[in-house]
């Protein structure tokens, strides 16, 4: 039995700025660590990891 594949991601995440609610909605879900929660239960299923910087 082969060894399960890894994969690597980088991801870079930004927002834009003249965008009221992309800002706030951006800063929130980064404050409460959402997308690194959700990219973490993906990267399990797939194999995957995310590097985001």
């Amino acid at each position: 039995m082969k060894p399960p594949l890894l994969r690597l991601a980088a991801l870079a995440i930004g927002y834009q700025s003249r965008t009221i609610n992309t800002v706030i909605a951006g800063t929130l879900l980064r404050a409460q660590g959402y997308l690194e929660r959700r990219l973490d239960d993906i990267g399990t299923r797939t194999g995957t990891v995310y590097n985001l910087t």
